[in-house]
């Protein structure tokens, strides 16, 4: 959409991942999968170095529990995730276009996976 010039988009896609149980990871163009049990001791942030509330507080670990139990802080969490990182990744959006190089941008950000598709739940 921005490449054909749309500048506002609304979406809730980050809300709909955070429902299903994924933490999106733009930086690696995929979703970290909180079903997936090697999570349930992983005291790292859901992405490390994310600057968000929620990789700044809580673990993996914690993560992953609060979403297994059905607990509606975990929706909330990787909501503020799912959004701060929606949000940085059209800031860099912004950023390339008014440095002429959004094309390689996209190149190099989308490669050959696009991290605006769901995973499968076996977290593959």
């Amino acid at each position: 959409a921005v490449r054909e010039g749309i500048d506002l988009i609304e979406s809730s896609y980050p809300f709909d991942l955070a429902e299903e149980g994924f933490g999106l990871n733009l930086e690696h163009g995929h979703s970290i999968n909180l079903y997936d049990r090697k999570l349930e001791l992983d005291d790292r942030a859901l992405v490390p170095n994310c600057r968000c509330y929620t990789c700044r507080s809580h673990s993996r670990a914690y993560l992953h529990h609060l979403h297994n139990v059905h607990e509606m802080l975990a929706v909330t969490l990787l909501t503020v995730h799912n959004l701060h990182n929606f949000l940085a990744f059209f800031d860099q959006i912004q950023a390339s276009i008014q440095q002429g190089v959004f094309r390689e941008f996209i190149q190099h950000s989308m490669g050959s996976r696009s991290p605006w598709h769901s995973p499968p739940r076996d977290g593959s």
